[in-house]
């Protein structure tokens, strides 16, 4: 679990193994079923070890604990000296303050601008607002709603309804503009760079902007009543 969690959230994840355990793996690899108990308390243990090496993850052995602590000593420094290399770029990369407030993948990605950049900083940008919308997602999921409730007389009804129809519309239109307008904008044309502000502007805006519009908790308020309108 600690091993999913980290990878989870991207940190960096050292594996440290019994050097008698790794060189057992290839006669254990050759005879899955055979017994080794004697070796170790459970056969998991290799497909763990297995595992580690298929996704790349670096697997040191170690004889002694003094072998942990020499490893995790250059390890760390390999870390620190990565984060002063980007720190260097991030300072020489004269971001704007709007793309500077980046943080984690997002903020990589336009230091470093690999390989269709434009697309991968869309894509981690909107993964972020995606994670952060967790709360209305929860409320929607429980038909929860905040704000005052209405009270109508006679056909007072038939007006709410107008006013909430407005209001859907505007936000349909508000989200084409986004999609179709803004964000072909910001990609540019093919052989031409993107505008990284205006990428984070797209990702930042299309999921929210219904909080920026109406208030906190619209999206649930709205389509809750959507819902119980069909009933």
């Amino acid at each position: 679990m600690e091993y999913l969690r980290a990878r989870a959230k991207g940190l960096p994840v050292y594996v440290f193994v019994q050097r008698s355990i790794l060189n057992i793996i290839p006669v254990w690899k050759d005879n899955p079923e055979g017994d080794f108990h004697s070796v170790v308390d459970s056969t998991s243990l290799f497909n763990f070890v297995t595992l580690m090496d298929s996704e790349g993850v670096w697997v040191f052995p170690f004889d002694i604990a003094q072998d942990i602590a020499s490893m995790l000593r250059k390890q760390l420094a390999y870390l620190f000296l990565d984060s002063l290399q980007f720190r260097k770029r991030f300072k020489a990369s004269g971001l704007p303050e709007s793309l500077a407030a980046l943080q984690g993948a997002p903020l990589r990605i336009v230091i470093d601008r690999p390989i269709i950049w434009e697309y991968r900083l869309f894509s981690e940008v909107l993964n972020q607002e995606i994670a952060r919308a967790k709360q209305e997602k929860m409320d929607l999921r429980y038909q929860i709603a905040f704000g005052k409730g209405e009270h109508f007389d006679q056909f007072e009804v038939f007006s709410w309804l107008r006013r909430k129809s407005g209001e859907l519309g505007r936000l349909i239109s508000a989200a084409e503009t986004i999609v179709n307008t803004a964000l072909n904008e910001a990609m540019s044309p093919p052989g031409v760079p993107g505008d990284p502000e205006a990428i984070v502007y797209v990702g930042e805006s299309w999921l929210p902007f219904i909080e920026k519009q109406y208030g906190g908790r619209s999206i649930s308020r709205i389509l809750m009543w959507m819902k119980t309108f069909d009933e």
